[in-house]
């Protein structure tokens, strides 16, 4: 704590502190509300709308990418899908919690209580592998995220989108 602390100038600083912050965000908020009715302000909600509509296409298109090389991989084995995509295989526990825990109390008390915290139980069941679980390797795929370099030419060469 410093020395010269004062708790009423301090709590006074912060107040003014929010109190322009306040005041910022609305003085932000009012002059987007004036844009809105400009043509550049309509430009700019069009395509605000359009940047939205291309992410959630993108993030689809990736989470099909994503589970299209995990099925190759599954088919095939094959590790080098693409350069821009790294496989991984991810260990996953299946189990019944039940039988876990009957699993759990015929081997030690102390087990038991390990059975019901499932991070603590899973690192055992790597460890002791028991009947009840079943251990599989699952891929998963990720994308890279420089993709620049897979961007036909002609796409590099186009101007701005735009409304």
């Amino acid at each position: 704590m410093k020395k010269d602390f004062n708790v009423d100038k301090e709590i006074q600083e912060l107040a003014v502190m929010r109190l322009r912050v306040i005041r910022r965000e609305e003085t932000i908020d009012n002059l987007r509300q004036s844009l809105k009715k400009t043509p550049l302000g309509k430009s700019l909600a069009l395509n605000e709308a359009a940047l939205q509509s291309e992410k959630d296409a993108l993030n689809e298109a990736e989470r099909d990418v994503r589970a299209n090389v995990e099925e190759y991989f599954r088919n095939t084995g094959d590790l080098n899908a693409h350069p821009a995509v790294t496989i991984q295989q991810r260990t996953v526990l299946e189990y019944d919690e039940k039988e876990a825990i009957t699993w759990a109390e015929s081997v030690d008390e102390k087990m038991v209580k390990k059975a019901l915290v499932k991070t603590i139980f899973n690192k055992t069941a790597k460890a002791l592998k028991p009947d009840c679980v079943e251990i599989k390797k699952e891929p998963r795929a990720t994308v890279a995220s420089d993709l620049m370099p897979y961007v036909p030419k002609e796409e590099t060469e186009t101007e701005e989108v735009g409304f």
